[in-house]
């Protein structure tokens, strides 16, 4: 698209318009004035110094001459002063209109870039772009909950293999030494601590409720 602006700038840069030309002989004419401007400037000051001269010699009658003189010129320099104002506006308003047919001409090869980008992808491409990204993102999931699912189903055996392990261990760490004497075993036995039947049932009963759920199950100790 860069390349497209750049050749279209090259080609305006390169061809020399009507709108050019104009505004290349206002500015000659603007400096043709300018200059005439100038000589007659100077021309009108020395010839105000001839009038105080002549009075001077006495010389009236050419002094009133040369000081007409120096009106009409004087009255030129206004003309051209107008004539100078008036190339001068005209000269901005030719460079503002040339400006905004600059920015015209620079949107109007936006718009048609804008086409020629937009033609070269169509809109059933990018329907079936979302489309795919759509069907692998659902893919993934699906193939994630696979995963997490076979996991889960793999290891429940192991899990209530390790819980009842776990029982064995935790009631085997409670029992107490069997004592040797008839006095002692009666006391060991007072200090054995009672295992309530309901605790018993509680651990049968997540046993049942693992298996028929079917899912991980944590193995927690009995408390005592």
């Amino acid at each position: 698209m860069g390349n497209y602006f750049q050749k279209a700038a090259n080609a305006s840069k390169g061809k020399i318009t009507e709108l050019d030309k104009a505004i290349l002989n206002l500015k000659t004419q603007r400096r043709k004035l300018s200059d005439q401007r100038t000589r007659l400037e100077t021309l009108t000051s020395r010839e105000r110094s001839l009038v105080k001269d002549l009075l001077n010699k006495k010389l009236k009658q050419r002094a009133l001459l040369t000081l007409k003189k120096v009106k009409l010129q004087e009255e030129q320099l206004d003309q051209i002063d107008i004539y100078l104002l008036r190339v001068q506006e005209l000269l901005i308003s030719i460079e503002n209109a040339k400006e905004t047919k600059s920015v015209f001409d620079t949107l109007r090869l936006g718009a048609d870039a804008l086409k020629a980008a937009q033609s070269q992808l169509s809109l059933e491409e990018v329907e079936k772009l979302a489309e795919d990204t759509a069907e692998a993102k659902e893919y993934e999931d699906r193939l994630q909950q696979l995963m997490g699912e076979s996991w889960c189903g793999h290891d429940d055996e192991e899990v209530l293999h390790e819980l009842e392990e776990l029982e064995r261990s935790v009631f085997a760490s409670e029992l107490p030494e069997v004592p040797s004497g008839a006095s002692e075993l009666t006391q060991a036995h007072e200090k054995l601590p009672d295992v309530p039947e309901s605790e018993l049932e509680n651990v049968d009963a997540l046993r049942a409720k693992a298996r028929a759920a079917g899912g991980k199950v944590r193995a927690e100790p009995v408390p005592a």
